[in-house]
């Protein structure tokens, strides 16, 4: 995994939001991810693939908006389950396979046998994680949305926590499956 084009998906995710952004949280935005995806062999496997899904699964995703709708990011303006469906799917197909291939997290779990599993898993609660993350876009239907860049940013937090939760159901569900076995060998 390449931490310059981790960095430079974000970078031109930052550029695409706004032209002329705000210096210094864009700035300091590329550095953290960028500290991040070059430090990523001291951090927590399962960051490898959340620095995935910020780097070029949200600009695949940014991608499938604007695209796809030709209204960027409008998902975060007016709220549309087709249009989030459509930027999740964006997000997905990137990411999945790039998943696959350089997440530590998924690689052991396919030393165990349970890459698909997992990969299933972490997918689900990302794509569920995000749709919670706009449920308050309903809310705010027909009042003053905050900027696209918040709720992008709220969208991505809640991307985070929906992968943290699935993944600590995947530990509880293959840790009962280990229990389970044990107990019958007894």
């Amino acid at each position: 995994m390449n931490p310059w084009f981790l960095t430079a998906c974000v970078l031109l995710q930052v550029l695409l939001f706004d032209p002329r952004p705000p210096l210094l949280p864009a700035a300091a935005i590329v550095v953290i991810v960028g500290l991040l995806a070059w430090t990523r062999q001291h951090w927590n496997s399962h960051l490898d693939m959340y620095l995935l899904m910020l780097g070029p699964g949200s600009l695949a995703m940014y991608a499938a908006g604007k695209y796809g709708f030709g209204s960027g990011m409008a998902c975060h303006l007016s709220f549309s389950w087709t249009h989030l469906l459509t930027m999740t799917a964006g997000m997905l197909l990137v990411t999945m396979p790039l998943t696959w291939r350089y997440a530590r997290c998924v690689a052991e779990a396919r030393r165990r046998g349970q890459g698909v599993a997992f990969l299933a898993m972490d997918g689900a609660g990302m794509a569920i994680g995000m749709a919670l993350a706009h449920l308050p876009a309903l809310a705010l239907a027909g009042h003053a949305a905050p900027p696209a860049w918040v709720s992008h940013a709220v969208m991505l937090v809640g991307m985070g926590g929906g992968m943290l939760a699935a993944h600590a159901l995947f530990v509880l569900w293959n840790t009962r499956l280990v229990d389970d076995t044990a107990a019958a060998v007894r």
